[in-house]
């Protein structure tokens, strides 16, 4: 059979089997994977979900919440962009270690007196 035709028939009976038992299905579609050839590792299989997985998942959560007036568009967008390379998250996590260690600290100093 041919390779991109089992892997359509991995998601549509994942995707089914999900609906019906509310799992996320992501093993399954690893498994899926690896067992009909389409991919060679398990790595290379577990990529490929998150990737088909994060598109349908994230933006269809996302939509519903934006319907609602729960998504501040521009709020995400600073977020998106400060986290676009390891440096920079590197840096923010540092910084709001080191702020915290210092709110705990100057809290502590506090109770003692």
């Amino acid at each position: 059979m041919n390779l991109y035709l089992s892997t359509a028939l991995i998601g549509g009976v994942v995707g089914t089997l999900s609906g019906w038992l509310g799992v996320h299905g992501g093993e399954f579609i690893q498994l899926g994977l690896l067992m009909a050839g389409a991919v060679k590792t398990q790595s290379k299989a577990a990529g490929t979900t998150m990737f088909a997985m994060m598109f349908p998942i994230s933006a269809f959560a996302v939509w519903d919440y934006y319907k609602r007036g729960d998504v501040d568009i521009k709020h995400g967008l600073i977020i998106i962009l400060s986290f676009s390379s390891q440096k920079t998250t590197f840096n923010a996590l540092s910084i709001f270690m080191l702020i915290a260690s210092g709110l705990f600290f100057m809290k502590g100093r506090n109770s003692i007196k």
